[in-house]
């Protein structure tokens, strides 16, 4: 389980050190939200986006499923909420 956290109002998120090693990033000068939506799977992307908007837009939580290729090319499936 890793941990991270949202700025809504510079639209910054957080990764904490575990979540990086999850996702493969070794320092937190490698992430951005655009490094997220590249790795996510396409079929997955488009509704994972607009639930990731939509809770930001409500202020609502959210949670989601979607598939998450590797820097070295492995997929796993990731469980936000």
């Amino acid at each position: 389980m890793g941990s991270w956290e949202h700025d809504v109002k510079s639209s910054r998120t957080i990764l904490f050190s575990h979540l990086l090693y999850m996702y493969g990033i070794r320092s937190s000068e490698e992430w951005n939200d655009d490094h997220l939506w590249h790795h996510v799977l396409l079929p997955d992307s488009a509704p994972v986006h607009s639930e990731w908007a939509r809770s930001i837009e409500e202020c609502k939580p959210f949670e989601f499923t979607a598939r998450y290729r590797m820097p070295e090319g492995a997929v796993r499936v990731l469980r936000m909420m």
